[in-house]
């Protein structure tokens, strides 16, 4: 019954209007979303014939599929891995949202693992292969930075060594340790 219903539920949104604010096609600062008219001359207001079609409760899908995904499922939002371990796969499924990357391939691999059906994403094997290359290459791109942080502080230290300082270099030197350690400066 319920296939039915979602069939039928298609078909009414294919042939439903698109219900679009009046003058919103002339006007950019006009948002295209639904507004009831309030003019009191508005014929969408009065419902004259050739007018704009106003959103109505006989265009609503049937009770029993209201609110369900295209596929029949009950859209639950996941805001982090632990929920998805409550959801039934049979009759609900994981809308993923309000979490990082870190979190959000931890609820993948959780609704793998339970087979339950993620409606935000077409291939959940692809996206973690994506996000495990992503990791791989900032990892390596830390380790080379760090490579060359360290490179630079070396030859940094090994100019300091080798020129000896004049007496004036040592004395500006004592100098700024002292007011370090006084009014703490750099």
């Amino acid at each position: 019954m319920k296939e039915r219903l979602l069939k039928v539920r298609k078909e009414q949104k294919r042939r439903q209007p698109a219900f679009k604010r009046l003058d919103s096609n002339k006007r950019n600062r006009l948002a295209i979303a639904w507004r009831r008219m309030r003019g009191l001359h508005s014929k969408v207001r009065h419902m004259r014939r050739g007018a704009l079609k106003r959103p109505e409760p006989g265009f609503g899908a049937p009770r029993l599929v209201r609110g369900l995904s295209p596929t029949g499922l009950e859209i639950v939002r996941v805001t982090n891995p632990e929920v998805v371990s409550q959801l039934d796969p049979k009759t609900q499924g994981a809308l993923l949202s309000g979490m990082g990357l870190r979190k959000k391939v931890a609820a993948v691999m959780a609704a793998l693992e339970r087979k339950v059906t993620i409606l935000n994403l077409k291939n959940p094997d692809t996206f973690l292969a994506e996000v495990r290359e992503r990791f791989a290459k900032k990892k390596e791109a830390k380790k080379t930075v760090k490579k060359e942080k360290t490179s630079i502080e070396a030859v940094v230290q090994k100019e300091a060594k080798e020129a000896p300082l004049t007496p004036e270099e040592k004395a500006l030197q004592d100098q700024k340790e002292r007011d370090k350690v006084l009014t703490h400066k750099e």
